[in-house]
Order: C-alpha cells, then sequence, then structure tokens
C-alpha cells in the first residue's frame, strides 16, 4: 500500500463529498490546507501524549564558540535535550540559567552545563571537557506535502558511490547540486532517514550523494527537496483523522450543512481513537519474573 499525498488526496475527496471534475479545490489548494491541519492540529495533539513521535537527533561536532543554532526544521524552535558524546561515553547536559552565569565560558555547577538564548544553545565551557560531539535531540517537523511528481522514488542503491537511482524522467528537472535534500522511509513507521544531504552530482537517472547513504535507506524509498516529502509522515492511524480535518475545510464551504457537522463528530470519534491508540507507546506493565530456583521448580 502506498502513503503518498496522492494517495492521501483520494480520501479527502471521498469524505468531503467533492466530485472528481471540478474546479473549487485545486491540487495545490489541497496541499496547503493539508499542511495547514498538519500544523495546527495533528502535531499539537501528538506532542501533547508525550510518546517522543517526530523526535530527532541533530548532531554537531563541538566547536570554540560554544554558540550552535537550533535546527531550522525544530518543531517551534525548541530543544527536546541536549547530550555530550565521545565514542560510545554519554553525559547528559544539566540546563543552565544565564542569570547564574560568573563567568562567559564556565559552568556553575563544576560540570558542562547549557543554555537556550533565541534560537541557539550555549554550551559552558565552549571546550575542555572530554567530548568531540554536541546531540541536540529535538522534534523534527513534518515536511511540507508535495506531489509524488515533486519527489523521486529509488529503484536502485549503490552504497560504496553513495549512488541512488531511478527510473528514467522521474527526478525532477530542476534539481540541481545546489540543492539539499531528505532521504524518505516509504513505509511505516516514515521516517526521515537523513536530512539536508549535499550531493555532488544529478542526472536523469541517478543522483550521487557526498555523505555516506544510511542503512535502513531501502529501494522504494523517497528523495525529496530538503524540507519536503511526498509521504504523509504520521502513523497510518493518523491519516483518516488528517483526511477528516482536510474534507472538514471543504464542507464548511460548502451548502451541505448537515455534511459539515457530520464531519466535525467524526474529528472527534478519529481523535479520541487516535488518541488510545499512540498511548502509551510502552505497555506499563512490567514482564512477570520466574523464579526458576523456586521450591515449586525443584524435583521430588
Amino acid at each position: 500500500m502506498a502513503y503518498t499525498f496522492d494517495d492521501f488526496l483520494d480520501s479527502v475527496k471521498v469524505r468531503g463529498m467533492i466530485p472528481t471534475s471540478q474546479n473549487t479545490y485545486t491540487v495545490e489548494r489541497f496541499k496547503v490546507m493539508t499542511n495547514e491541519e498538519i500544523n495546527t492540529g495533528i502535531l499539537p495533539m501528538m506532542l501533547k501524549i508525550r510518546e517522543n513521535y517526530f523526535s530527532y537527533d541533530d548532531d554537531r561536532a563541538i566547536s570554540s564558540g560554544g554558540s550552535y543554532a537550533i535546527s531550522t526544521r525544530a518543531i517551534g524552535g525548541k530543544v527536546q535535550n541536549l547530550k555530550l558524546l565521545s565514542g560510545t561515553e554519554l553525559y547528559d547536559l544539566p540546563w543552565l540559567s544565564e542569570e547564574e552565569m560568573n563567568d562567559t565560558d564556565e559552568s556553575p555547577i563544576g560540570g558542562p552545563g547549557a543554555f537556550v538564548k533565541g534560537n541557539s544553545v550555549y554550551l559552558k565551557p565552549a571546550t575542555d571537557h572530554g567530548y568531540d560531539t554536541l546531540r541536540m535531540s529535538i522534534f523534527l517537523r513534518h515536511g511540507r506535502v508535495v506531489e509524488e511528481a515533486d519527489a523521486a522514488q529509488i529503484t536502485a542503491i549503490n552504497t560504496g558511490t553513495k549512488t541512488l537511482s531511478f527510473t528514467s524522467g522521474t527526478i525532477p528537472t530542476s534539481w540541481t547540486t545546489s540543492n539539499t535534500f531528505d532521504l524518505i522511509q516509504a513505509n511505516p513507521q516514515f521516517d526521515s532517514l537523513a536530512i539536508d544531504q549535499a550531493i555532488t552530482s544529478v542526472t536523469t537517472t541517478a543522483i550521487i550523494f557526498s555523505s555516506t547513504l544510511p542503512t535502513r535507506l531501502a529501494v522504494g524509498d523517497w528523495v525529496s527537496l530538503a524540507g519536503e516529502t511526498p509521504i504523509i509522515q504520521l502513523p497510518v492511524e493518523v491519516h483518516p483523522l488528517l483526511a477528516q480535518l482536510v474534507a472538514n475545510q471543504c464542507l464548511k464551504n460548502s451548502p451541505h450543512t448537515k455534511a459539515h457537522e457530520e464531519g466535525v463528530k467524526e474529528v472527534m470519534r478519529l481523535e479520541n481513537n487516535v488518541i488510545a491508540l499512540l498511548s502509551p507507546r510502552i505497555e506499563k506493565e512490567g514482564k512477570k519474573l520466574v523464579n526458576r530456583t523456586g521450591l515449586l521448580r525443584r524435583g521430588g
């Protein structure tokens, strides 16, 4: 089963009683409404249940300046967590208050710490803490939804040469080496396998990437411009809710008053069901412990 915007649009039209032949709602308008509902309806709901959907690790090499801009892809410009890395060693950074700082490059707590100011994270001390990587965990914003024709589906992968192959004519002709790209999983859970990737070459049938390709990348996955996606990158169970939200935008402007009222009720039903399905992601009941040396398990 495909999970692209093109397929999703069929569901919207059915729910919104929108004829195939009509001029009121163009594909561009449907994309705008879909992106609006994702950003203002779906993302807040999913972040509210606090189950780490959209969590993404943005690793940065330690710099002498100690300042790191928060990714433009972070929902709300928010930072979920900060860690320092060196090999397999991790250090969970405490949050500092800038007002408590007595030195421009020293932490007041005796060990490394960080604070957020504006749209940047500041690490104190900037260096001399024994780590080489800052891991900034963010909630990755859903890409702007586009049609399949605005992306390209992978037909072959050569990890040695960092080359992805495609059916001739499916790579958008506007793509150049000055663009950056996202690699998107075609099947659930529709992960962004890599974001903001540079390339060294693009032809009508192949793209050569600058960095090592993700090990999870598979034939059938998608390449799109950075910040765009042909896939609805939400859990499958959320897709009907999103489709109904978009359909309701159409219904509220139509003469079908009763249909809009029913659509609003359907959103409430679907939202309750979705929340129940998505949370908790890990069942809280612990595993049963078996005492294999207990009296009842001993031989007669």
